[in-house]
Order: structure tokens, then sequence, then C-alpha cells
């Protein structure tokens, strides 16, 4: 509707300025009217293109040195003006480079610590390439950065500690590479979290206490990880976590009473954790928002009755089994 709207009023005012010139071509209303009219396209042509800063233009063609990019994605990567390059998007009143945009471009290399000289990015996506090598430290110092996906890609190496300064990140997907080592405590000053994937990776240990700060946080993922330990007991703080997905991974013992408190949970996957084991809580049954409910490939034992879903009306999916022979009995009316 807006477009609509400037396109009549262009329209309106090229009439006007051909209504003046048939009238007299020299009088100082056409003059003043086409003065307006010219002034107005300058105006839009400095917003769509806003000059880059030159230290940021510099420290994304140090991000570009020793990149393979089979695919031309970075052909663009030439002259003054950052801001028309591809996958860039500057700020229209600053010049500042808020996105760095490259999924799917084949990309390979590793990961210039240049990167951290984009200290206003808001996004960087750099989903599906074949980034290798360790995160660099300076990312921490993209203190302004809301979403960060380097999913599909082969960084390895542990999470920087510097990963707790990213203060305003929202979203975080680092699933399928080779992160390794233990989460770091940092993660859980990164209280505006609503997503983390960390999916696919060789995470191990057990989960720091920290992250039930994450007090935001909505879904987490740390699937196929070789995290150990018993089932984190930090996850009971995350009051709005709406997905947990703790499939393959090496946690042990007893599925807690208290995963009953979780009042917005709708997935559950624990799926193919043969260390756990135990009888399964009927608290499940306080979870009222619960679609999803994935129990397979586990040591369960014990009963297994109406009382574990006498509040799931929601529930679409359900999934049980148990690696211990004759150990889980159905006891249903």
């Amino acid at each position: 509707m807006a477009c609509h709207k400037v396109a009549a009023a262009s329209f309106q005012l090229v009439s006007l300025v051909s209504f003046l010139l048939f009238l007299n071509p020299y009088s100082s209303i056409f003059l003043e009217a086409t003065t307006i009219f010219a002034n107005s396209n300058t105006v839009d042509d400095e917003r769509s293109n806003a000059a880059c800063i030159e230290e940021e233009r510099k420290a994304l063609l140090e991000f570009k040195q020793g990149l393979q990019d089979p695919l031309l994605s970075l052909h663009s990567w030439v002259g003054k003006n950052c801001c028309n390059w591809h996958g860039i998007v500057c700020n229209n009143q600053t010049g500042n480079i808020i996105d760095l945009r490259l999924q799917d471009a084949q990309i390979s290399g590793t990961l210039s610590t240049s990167i951290g000289s984009l200290s206003h990015l808001e996004t960087l996506d750099l989903y599906n390439n074949s980034f290798s090598g360790p995160l660099p430290i300076s990312i921490g110092n993209l203190s302004h950065l809301q979403t960060l996906d380097l999913s599909r890609n082969s960084i390895s190496g542990p999470l920087p500690t510097s990963i707790g300064h990213l203060s305003n990140l929202q979203t975080l997907n680092l699933y399928n590479n080779l992160f390794s080592g233990p989460l770091p405590i940092s993660i859980g000053n990164l209280s505006n979290l609503q997503t983390v994937d960390l999916s696919d990776n060789s995470i191990s240990g057990p989960l720091p206490i920290s992250i039930g700060h994450l007090s935001n946080l909505q879904t987490l993922n740390l699937s196929s990880n070789p995290i150990s330990g018993p089932f984190p007991i930090s996850i009971r703080n995350l009051s709005h976590l709406q997905e947990l997905r703790l499939s393959w991974t090496a946690i042990s013992g007893p599925l807690p009473t208290w995963i009953g408190n979780l009042p917005h949970l709708q997935l559950l996957d624990l799926n193919d954790n043969s260390k756990m084991n135990g009888t399964i809580p009927e608290s499940i049954g306080q979870l009222r928002e619960l679609k999803y409910l994935f129990l397979a490939g586990c040591s369960w034992e014990g009963f297994i009755s109406e009382n574990h879903f006498r509040n799931t009306s929601r529930l679409d999916w359900f999934m049980l089994s148990s690696e211990a022979s004759n150990s889980l009995v159905f006891n249903m009316l």
C-alpha cells in the first residue's frame, strides 16, 4: 500500500510539473517544483547507497583472503562501497555493516579474526559452507549480534569463553560442526537467548550449572553429543522452555520428578540414551502443553499407568521402549 502511495504522489508531482511547463517554462513556480522533485530523488538514492566504513571494508577483505570460493559468491567484493557487496547489509544512517549472510555458498577456509572488527553486526549467517578451524576469540567483540548461525560447517575446537560477551544474542545455531570439549560457563551470560541448537557436535562433559540462567530460552537442542553426567538439574530453571532435545547423549540416571515443572514444554526428546534408567516419573502428566514425547531406547523400569498421561490431552506423538528386558510394565485401566 505504501509503494502505491509513493507511486501516486510521484505521478501527481510529474503531472503538476508538466502542467506548469505548459503554462510557462520559465516561471519560478516551475523551477521550484523541479528542484523539489530532483532533491527527493537524491535523498532516495543516498538512502539506498550508504557508504561503508573503511575499517569494516578492510576487515571484510581480510576475511575474504585465503578463502576458496568456487561459486564466486564473493566476486562482487571489490571497490570502495562494501554496502553494495553480495551478502552485506549496512545501516542506512551510519554505514555500519549489520548483516553478513553467505548461506549455501560452498565457501571453504578458516574464519579470520578480523570478523571481530565488524562490531555492529546483528546477523552473522554462514550456514552450510565448509569453514574449518576454531571459532576465533574475537567473536566476542560482536556485542550487537542477535543471530549467529554457523551450522553445517566443519568448525572445530571448544567454544571460546568470549562467546559469553554476546549479550544481545537471541539465536545460536552451531549444529552439525566439529565443536568439542565442555560448554563454557560463560554461556550462562546470554540471558536473551531464545534458541540454542548445538546438535551433531562432539561437546562433552556435564552441562554447566550456568545454563539455568538462560531465563528466556525456548529451544534447547544438544542431541548427538557425548554429554555426560546425570540429567542436568539446571534445566529446571528454564521456565519458558518449549523444546528440549537430548537424544543420543551419554546422560545417565533417572529422569527427575521436577520435569513436570516446565509448564510450556511441548517437545521432550530423550531417545537412545541407554544410560538413562529408573522409573519414569508420573509428573510427566503435569505437562499440559506436551505434544511430542520420545523416550525410546533407554533403560527404563517400573510401571507406566494412566497417571503418566492424566493432563497430556495435547499429546500427538509418543515413543517408549526400554533396553532392559522385562523391566517396564504397562498398567493401564
